[in-house]
């Protein structure tokens, strides 16, 4: 189920470290060969924020994506 987030890259930012690649679940984040930057598959990014909270360079942040369904209001439930 979709988190209403997506993670994006700052591509300056990114120094190849890969280890967003290791950690997504979702196989969503990927190493470009060419130019050796991450980049994310849109489609299976899930905006689970595991890239974002182990990306050396500080390169991801989450951010709302009304393409990926409603966040969840967790002090609701």
């Amino acid at each position: 189920i979709p988190s209403g987030y997506a993670a994006r890259l700052d591509e300056e930012k990114c120094i190849g470290g890969g280890t967003c690649v290791e950690v997504c679940p979702f196989d969503a984040c990927k190493l470009n060969p060419d130019t050796q930057k991450a980049e994310t598959v849109y489609d299976k990014c899930m905006g689970c924020g595991a890239c974002v909270d182990f990306c050396k360079g500080e390169a991801r942040e989450l951010v709302l994506d009304a393409n990926k369904g409603i966040p969840l209001d967790l002090d609701k439930l």
